[in-house]
């Protein structure tokens, strides 16, 4: 079975993606520290959780109910509520 692959757009480079546990959203992030969100079914964006520093590392929690946003000088950790 093939598969396409789209584009997720950020306003510049992005650093970090990450899959939720159950595959169905990606998490990214830029260097200017847009965290977006990701349907990965749709291939669109379903929300931005931060906006700031330069981002580093995005990651969900192995329950997927938290996502962790790694700054150089700070983690900030998110409720997530993935459901779309």
């Amino acid at each position: 079975r093939s598969r396409s692959c789209d584009r997720i757009q950020h306003d510049a480079p992005i650093n970090s993606v990450n899959f939720s546990p159950d595959g169905s959203i990606l998490a990214s992030i830029s260097s200017r520290g847009a965290a977006q969100l990701w349907s990965v079914r749709s291939a669109r964006e379903i929300g931005v959780i931060c906006r700031g520093l330069a981002g580093l590392s995005v990651a969900f929690s192995s329950d997927g109910h938290t996502i962790h946003v790694g700054y150089q000088r700070q983690l900030v950790s998110l409720h997530a509520d993935t459901s779309q």
